[in-house]
């Protein structure tokens, strides 16, 4: 007999944040496999920490976990944001590919800086801050 609210499978797939259009496995397999994801969709995937979790191997998200999380992240070549990871599966982390264009904005994004202001600007063809400004909110959201 289904759970309150739907199968069980439904539930599964919305307790772990899994996207309608990706199945549990292209996630949930490895690391790599979460990798794979990111990269399918042009460097940058936002997941739920469940995922990334469960990927990882772990049955919990505690301080030492997600830390050792980050670093199998960054040891995969992906890079994450929000900086440090939540530690409650609820929580949505976008990943990307570390020095890919969209990683590049991502990281531009997402800290302040003279330089980083820069790549920003050509990224949106030059134009003004108002560009610049709505990208932050978009990223930093």
């Amino acid at each position: 007999m289904p759970s309150k609210g739907g199968t069980d499978v439904e539930n599964n797939e919305e307790s772990q944040g899994v996207d309608p259009g990706t199945t549990e496995q292209q996630l949930m397999g490895s690391m790599d496999d979460l990798k794979k994801h990111v990269e399918a969709n042009q460097g940058v995937a936002t997941v739920y920490m469940g995922v990334v979790r469960d990927a990882y191997g772990s049955g919990k998200l505690g301080k030492h976990i997600v830390d050792n999380i980050a670093k199998a992240l960054q040891g995969l070549g992906l890079g994450y944001y929000p900086d440090p990871l939540p530690s409650y599966q609820e929580a949505m982390v976008r990943l990307y590919k570390m020095g890919s264009p969209v990683g590049q904005l991502i990281e531009a994004a997402s800290s302040i800086g003279l330089e980083r202001d820069e790549v920003l600007r050509q990224a949106a063809g030059g134009e003004a801050a108002e560009v610049v400004a709505k990208i932050r909110e978009l990223v930093c959201s």
